[in-house]
């Protein structure tokens, strides 16, 4: 079996602000560090074999497991 990376990215920096802030677990300071680590993070998702909105987290686990081998597949067949 072959593992399958996937990145998790915000709808956007307000979102991910938003969705931070809503947490109230860091000071500002806190919360500009987390923001400016997810734009460095954000920067190697090429690396990732796939890359999806934090909106998909809200999806059953099984329809990403089987849009994950789907995709998984098409690519092996078009590189064959």
């Amino acid at each position: 079996m072959q593992a399958v990376s996937i990145f998790i990215v915000a709808e956007s920096e307000k979102a991910l602000v938003t969705r931070l802030a809503g947490r109230g677990t860091e000071d500002p300071a806190e919360l500009l560090t987390r923001v400016q680590t997810a734009k460095d993070e954000l920067a190697c998702s090429s690396e990732f074999d796939y890359g999806a909105s934090a909106a998909l987290l809200l999806l059953p686990t099984s329809l990403v497991a089987r849009t994950a081998k789907a995709r998984r597949h098409a690519r092996h067949a078009k590189n064959q």
